[in-house]
Parts: structure tokens; sequence; C-alpha cells
């Protein structure tokens, strides 16, 4: 149990009265018979009681007093009020040829509305608006609070413990940038600054800039420094005192030694700082218009201003009862991360309660490609108002997510992560690389149709329970939950236990159905196994590219390419996602190509480079003027090269994989070395290409083979080094299959022995089905290859996959098809098998049939299995089975095999409706409610809700 602290005096006014009339009766030899209340001596006997009890009081609030003086003897202050930001757009009213200067501390405020003083925004920087045409315009950064300057304070003592205090406390959170609390002590006539910031006054006055610290310790005489107590404006100088310096283990010094540098006597101290602050500056969008004045008084003139962004971040200063609350939180971790929640700790108190939320992880414990002693943290921006006060009664469900979703975007400020990256670099362990993230969202809705009983409201029952859903499926936290667990599931059976069965209201719930917002359910061109991340998958449908980091359980769609807004009036070209290629050797790196129309009619094919499975992107290649079809990972000695198949020939690129990660999303396009073109044939310097794939030999040796275009058959190189020594001299030799239409190559491993695999494609007729090669090592001799087409009906042949002695080949008519290879008989005779599944697209009437669908017939164009050997033990234990998982995609999204091809499930729906339904979530992604559509009828009725849907009639 806890300590009680004891009272000094426990007496109240009764046991007061109480002993005065006893001590009268007993001790005092006094004839005083009546001591009713009436009593006049009694009511001075009362009145004084009433005094002593007030003392009493005051003198058991001393622990207090002293609770109190402890935390702040250990540092623990009131935190200060931070200041709204918002970004404010300049912009001219009319055409102009003079460059316009807005000052750093520019005011803008709003028009009145009556109910106090309008919030005053401070531009922060200095900034030019060039001269132009009416609606030229600039951004700059604003705060809401009031910049007060060069605020004198009097002379240096040139003794150490100098402390003033501001006038006009008190000062707002750290801001990061001009408006921030400067102090300045001015510099002798002939003293030089050296090192350090100076500000000449306008009177000619130079002052050297100080540096705030949180406390002296571990300081000397050089260092010029101060602490500040924001909330009442205190300022302090170092101290002197005797110290033990090393004289014996209990020997001080014999002088006062000054804990860092103070003050010189004489000199002038003068301070710039912003007050302020508070919650009422987090004003909506578009309500600051009007220039109240500038620091040199010149009007601002023809030039209009506004937010076209909400304010957010102003919140009010910390209250006592906070503070010893969260004062002896601080002694846990003593200014220094250790543990995840130091970590979060540390972020959190950092952040100008501009975040939410924060999650640390070991990155190592989520992804292979982390770097060894990497803490990564999640943040969630904090939310704000999502609509003003005025509008809020009558905003849709719709306007709120809407706001929601602006609101998670707008919050994810750069300023913010750097100032948290720099907190936690200074309170980490050596050796500890700390990594902030903003948190990503999946968007869920949920549609219910809810039967209650006739003495409840429907409307009231439809708000309450469109409420609960947005309180439950949120990121946010408030007064009652943490927010969504991260990485935590939501099955449907959440949705119904918590909500329709605590609601009273409701009698029963005939339809539930919960839908995410993104899956690839259509045009699933690419699908792609991660060699070395367990269950990680990448798919191409469209320009979307989603991951799955369970084995298509669940999809999260990470980046969209093209099509977005590229400028005023302008649209980006559409993108369509083309090849998706792992790195084979080094773990993290990604390549995805892209096509998009040119305005010219000529093909162009962007190229973009992942070093951490997709998480983010550089762009290597932003128009390259070719349509890229196929790529291949080859590593050459230290260096990754990726061989693109293209419709002008073979290209080489080296990616400078050191270079793009240590600059990070620093690089820029165009950093990347332009592919070199390599020579396929001695007569076609740019032979187009179909396919391209590297075969590695047992013993490491490496070779390309090519597909040509225009029937031209299969290349085979002769070496790994593909660069020309000649200009005559091609790296390849032809291989065979001239006449053969081939747009795609495979390589089989199996029981020590390589195959090279040509895909053939078809015109309206049952197809030839595949070409194989046999190589010894890939040594230059080769074994005559056959056709491998007995049993084959599937038309053309897209893409093929390899399970050890299993081939699977998606088709143009037949689905997928099958056979069993014997590698030590290459020769014997093998049978394709079509895999009759009624959940895979197929041409048979009879599956047409029994599902029912006429348009049942899609060709599946993608397949992949995960690499089983890098995922021993791994793979096997995600699929309960001793296969490898197998993913097909087409048309109607992805479907996977974890029963070596022998059965099939979709993978890409967006619709959950049964109970034990589950949604899933990567440990660094939230939910988010999108606008829920909640039925309302009264128990045995038909009629329409609320929102104007048709009801069933209840039981």
């Amino acid at each position: 149990m806890p300590l009680q602290l004891p009272n000094l005096d426990d007496r109240d006014f009764n046991q007061l009265m109480a002993e005065a009339l006893q001590q009268i009766k007993s001790d005092l030899d006094v004839d005083w018979s009546d001591l009713t209340p009436g009593d006049p001596g009694v009511v001075l006997l009362e009145a004084f009681a009433y005094l002593t009890e007030q003392l009493i009081y005051r003198l058991n609030r001393l622990p207090r007093k002293a609770y109190i003086a402890f935390l702040r003897l250990l540092g623990v202050a009131l935190q200060p009020p931070t200041a709204a930001s918002v970004t404010l757009t300049f912009r001219r009213l009319e055409e102009s040829a003079i460059v316009s200067r807005i000052e750093a501390g520019t005011q803008v405020t709003m028009a009145s509305t009556g109910d106090g003083a309008a919030p005053i925004f401070v531009t922060a920087q200095n900034v030019t608006l060039p001269a132009g045409p009416a609606g030229t315009e600039v951004t700059v950064p604003a705060y809401h609070c009031e910049w007060v300057r060069a605020e004198s304070h009097g002379m240096g003592s040139g003794q150490p413990g100098l402390s003033f205090t501001v006038r006009r406390p008190p000062l707002v959170a750290p801001l990061g940038n001009e408006l921030d609390l400067a102090v300045g002590v001015a510099l002798g006539a002939e003293e030089e600054a050296g090192g350090d910031l100076v500000w000449s006054a306008p009177d000619g006055q130079r002052f050297r800039i100080w540096r705030e610290v949180a406390n002296f310790a571990n300081l000397d005489l050089q260092q010029r420094v101060y602490t500040v107590d924001r909330a009442s404006g205190l300022i302090q100088f170092a101290a002197a005192a005797r110290l033990q310096r090393g004289l014996g283990e209990n020997t001080l010094t014999p002088e006062l030694i000054p804990l860092a540098a103070i003050p010189p006597l004489g000199r002038e101290i003068r301070v710039w700082y912003a007050r302020g602050g508070g919650p009422a500056g987090n004003v909506p969008a578009g309500v600051l218009t009007q220039i109240v004045a500038t620091p040199s008084g010149q009007p601002v003139t023809g030039i209009e201003v506004t937010n076209q962004v909400r304010a957010r971040g102003g919140m009010a200063a910390e209250a006592l009862e906070n503070a010893l609350v969260r004062g002896p939180l601080e002694l846990y971790s003593l200014g220094r991360a250790v543990t995840a929640r130091d970590f979060e700790w540390v972020v959190l108190s950092s952040s100008r309660s501009l975040i939410a939320r924060a999650r640390a992880y070991t990155k190592a414990e989520q992804w292979r490609h982390a770097r060894p002693g990497t803490v990564q943290m999640i943040l969630v921006p904090a939310p704000t108002a999502y609509l003003p006060a005025p509008a809020a009664a009558h905003a849709t469900p719709a306007a709120a997510t809407g706001a929601l979703e602006q609101d998670l975007q707008q919050g994810q400020d750069a300023a913010v992560l750097t100032e948290a990256q720099r907190q936690l670099d200074e309170k980490s362990p050596l050796g500890i690389h700390n990594e902030l993230i903003w948190a990503r969202y999946k968007k869920v809705t949920v549609r219910a149709t809810a039967v209650i009983r006739g003495n409840e409201q429907s409307a009231a029952v439809k708000a309450r329970l469109e409420e609960h859903l947005r309180a439950l499926i949120s990121p946010f936290p408030s007064a009652t939950t943490a927010g969504w667990p991260f990485s935590q599931p939501l099955r449907v059976s959440d949705i119904y236990r918590r909500l329709f069965v605590r609601e009273p209201a409701i009698h029963e719930v005939p339809s539930l159905e919960v839908e995410v917002e993104h899956a690839p359910d259509r045009d699933v061109r690419v699908v792609a196994a991660d060699y070395f991340q367990p269950q990680t998958w990448y798919v191409g449908s469209g320009n979307q590219f989603f991951r799955s980091t369970n084995d298509g359980d669940g999809w999260e769609l990470l980046r969209e390419f093209g099509g977005k807004p590229a400028g005023a009036g302008d649209i980006a070209p559409a993108e369509t996602i083309a090849v998706i290629r792992p790195s084979p050797d080094r773990i993290g790196l990604l390549a995805v190509a892209t096509h998009k129309a040119s305005r010219r009619d000529q093909p162009r094919s962007p190229l973009y480079i992942s070093l951490n499975c997709g998480e983010t992107w550089h762009t290597a290649y932003s128009d390259f003027d070719s349509q890229i079809l196929d790529m291949a990972w080859l590593q050459r000695s230290a260096h990754y090269i990726l061989l693109l198949a293209t419709d002008k020939g073979l290209f080489e690129a080296e990616i400078p994989v050191q270079r793009l990660d240590e600059q990070g999303q620093s690089m820029a396009a165009g950093d990347i070395p332009a592919p070199s073109l390599v020579r396929v044939d001695r007569n076609h310097h740019d032979l187009p290409l179909y396919a391209v794939t590297v075969i590695q030999g047992r013993q490491g040796n490496l070779r390309v083979a090519v597909a040509a275009q225009a029937r031209r058959g299969v290349y085979f190189s002769k070496s790994s080094d593909l660069s020309a020594s000649e200009a005559n001299t091609a790296a390849f030799e032809p291989l065979g299959l001239v006449g053969e239409d081939i747009r795609h190559l495979g390589v089989q491993q199996s029981k020590g022995r390589t195959f090279l695999w040509a895909a053939s494609m078809a015109i309206a007729d049952d197809g030839k089905g595949c070409y194989r090669w046999q190589f010894s090592d890939l040594q230059p001799h080769r074994s005559g290859g056959r056709w491998i087409n007995d049993g084959w009906t599937g038309g053309s042949c897209y893409a093929l996959a390899f399970l050890d002695t299993r081939v699977l080949a998606v088709s143009a008519w037949g689905g997928v098809l099958t056979l069993e290879v014997d590698p030590e008989n290459p020769e014997a005779p093998v049978t394709w098998r079509t895999i009759e599944r009624v959940e895979l697209p197929h041409r048979r009437a009879e599956l047409q049939a029994e599902t029912q669908q006429r348009d049942l017939f899609l060709p599946l164009v993608t397949i992949a299995v995960a690499d089983q050997e890098r995922h021993t033990g791994q793979i096997e234990a995600a699929a309960g089975s001793s296969f490898p998982t197998l993913m097909v995609g087409g048309e109607r999204g992805v479907y996977r095999s974890q029963d070596g091809g022998g059965h099939y499930a979709p993978m890409s729906r967006t619709l959950f409706t049964q109970l034990q339904d589950l949604i899933t979530l990567p440990y660094h992604w939230l939910f988010i409610s999108g606008n829920h559509e909640i039925t309302v009828a009264a128990e045995g009725t038909r009629g329409s809700a609320s929102d104007g849907r048709e009801v069933v009639e209840g039981a």
C-alpha cells in the first residue's frame, strides 16, 4: 500500500470547541456558568476555533509544499503553453514588377468574431514575393504568439548566479526558428564573436547569443549557456560551487568554481522571445486574412493572405495538479532513453503537443534489411477539432471522415520529426540509430442494419452507433481508450460484440459487413515474392503497388505510381506497373518499372528503386526513353546491376545502393548513372527484347538469357560480363527458337541441375507450351533443348513458377497447368495437367455452369512462388505445410495456394461478412474509420431508415 502522509494536527472545529469548554469547566477558577452558543464568551471562542482550524489546514499542507519543492529540486517544471502553427499563403492581387518583402514578425489575424480578441499569428522568417502577374504567391510558416524583441534586462554583474524574469511571461514552448527565445549579452568594443551567433541592434550594439541548456551539469567556463523556466519566465546564468575535482575522494576545491560562463560586468543583456500561445490559435482554414502590422512599420499593399489549412498544435500551459502526477514519472528515465517506454516518452514530451501516440520497436525484429541497433519510432500526429464549432453540429459523417484524413495528412510535419529526432539522439545510448516515421492507415467502413426496440428513437441510436464506431476504429487516444492498438487485427465479431451486443436498444442485427478501402482485386499484372523477408509479397494492380507481410492474408497499398496532379491545370500521365523485381542478393532491394503514356505516343518506362521492401522509393529514371518489359538483378563484385529488357534493346544499369542508402531521400533524380546498351546480336545493336533472366550454376557461375521480339529467338550470354570488347562483337550467342514468339523465361533449379524454360505464345489455338534446355553448371556445352507440350491445352503461356520438381504455368485458356519433371531422367516423357478448380478462371463449360458466371474466363497472367530455401522453417510454419506459398494473379485479383498448387483461395477481398473474418494490420499501421452506413428501424416495421435505405422487417 502507498505511504500515508500524516496530518500534523488532525483536530477540527468541533474538537477545538469541546477542548476549550472542557478546560473552562475543569481548569479555570471562574464564575462562568453560561456556556450556551448565545453567550458572548462562547461566540468569541467559536471565532478563535474557526481561525485555529484554518491555521491547522495550512499547517497540514506543508507536506504538499515539500513535495512540490522536491520536484522543483529535481528539475521538474510546469510545461509552458504551445503556439499553434500554420502555413500562410501571400498572394498578389494584381500584376506587379516589384519584388515584395514579407518580413519575419509580420502579424496576421482573422476578422473579429465578437467573442474576444482575435488570435494573432506571426511569420517566422523573411520571404520575398516575386514580381509577376496576379495570383503569384509565396508561403511562410507562422505561429500564434506575440514576438517581444530586444527586451533589456540591465547589465551583467560579473558574478555567478545572475538571474532575472522576463516582463511578459509565459514564454511558449520551443519553436526551433527565429521567433524562439534568444538571450544576448553585449560584446565589448574589440571583442571577437568567434564561432558564436551575433545579433546587431539598430543602435550598432552587437550581442552574442547564448545557448539554452536543461541544467549546468558537465559544462566548463568556455560554454555560454543559461537555463529558463518558460512558464514563469525565469532565466538563470551559471552559479558557482566548490566541486570535487580529483583532489581526493572526499575533497572539494578550495575556491568557488563557476559551473559555466557568466555575463561580464557592465555588459547589457537583451532578450527576444515569443509569448502567448494556447488552444485559441487552432483556427480553421481560410480565416487568417488580415495583415495587422510589420516589424518595420511599412504597410503591405496589393497582397492578400490566407491559411489554406487549419492551424494546429496550440495547447494551454500545464496545470500544477498535472505536474504533480507527471513529475515522479520523469525519475524513471532520468533524461535517458533505455527502455521502449523511455523512447516513447522522449518523443511525446518533445513534440509540442503535435504527436498523439508513439510506439518504439527494435527494427531488426520486424525487417531483415534493418541496420543492427536501429530503434524505429511509429508516430501518430495529434488531432485537432476536425470541423469548426459552428459547422460541427451540421457536419455529415462523410465530412468528418474527410476532415480526419486531411488532419492526419497535415499533421505529418517534417519539423516535428526533426525535433523529436534531435531529442532522441541526445538521450539514446551510444550505438543506437533512431528512425522516426509516421504511421500509415487502413480505412475501414462498416455497413449494418440494426433493428431496435419500439420505445427507442432510431435517429438517436444511429448517432450513438456511428459515434461508437468512430471511437473504436480510431488511431487517436481518448479519455477511455488508447486508440486502436498497433498491429492488432480487426475481426467482424469485434464490431458486433463491442457495439451491437453492448447497445441495449438493439434487438437484432440482420446484416453486418466490413469493407476495407484498398486491395489488389483488379488488373493484377505482376506478383513477386521477396527473397529474404518471410511471408512478404508484392503485387502490381494498375498503378497501385501493394505489399503483404502475411502471405496475402492482408494487403497494404504503399504507393500509387503516376496519375496524380503534376501542376496547376495539368495531370501527370497515368502509369501501369509492368515489372516488380526483388533482388536475390541484397536484403530489401526492390525495383519497379512502369509503363507511362506519352504525349508523343511513344512508350516510356519510369524506373523506381526501394531499399526497404517498398516503404520508400527513389526515382532512378523518371522518363526512360523506351518501354521496360522485363528486369533481372545481376551482382558483379560489390556492384548491383539491373538488366533491363526493353523495346530498344538490353540495357545494363548500375544501381548505387550504398549512395542511395547514405543519402536517403535527398538523392536527386538523375544521380543514378544512365544505363548502357548491351549488344545482344552482332547485326542488331538495339535488338528489341521481351524477357531477360539470370542463370546461376552450382559453382556460382552466372549467365544471362534473353528472349528477342519479332520471333528472333532466345540468346545466351558468353559470360557474366556483358560489355562488348569490340564494336562488332556481341556479348551473346543464339540459343534457338527462331520463329517462335517467346515472351517469358524461367530458371528451374532441382536436384543439383539447372534448366532454362521458355514460355511460348499462341494465336487462337492450344499453343505449344514450353521449351526447355538443361545446363551443366552453365558451361558453354549444353544439352539440346526440347518442347514440353504433351497435354498442353492452355494456348499462350504467360509465366512459369517452380516448386523443386514441379512446374506450374499460367495460360491464356487453361488457367493453371502443372507437370512433374524427373531431374535424374530429364528426357523422360512428361504431360501437362490442367488444375480444374472452380475458384480459378478456366474455359471449361461445366465449371462455368457450376459457378453460373458468364464472364468466368479471365486469363491469369502472373505466377510466383516463395523461395523455400531462404525461408526454411518460417514458410512451413506459416503455411502449416511442407509446400511454400504460391500466388497467381489476373484480372480479378490474387489467388493463393499452400498445397503445391492443388487448391487455391482468392486473397483480394475487400468485403468481410462473417463474424470470424479477420482484417490484418502490419505493426506500423492503424485503422481509421470510413463513412460508416448504419441503417436503423424499429422492431416489427418495414420502411426507410434515417439515411433513406430500405430496412427489413424485424423478427
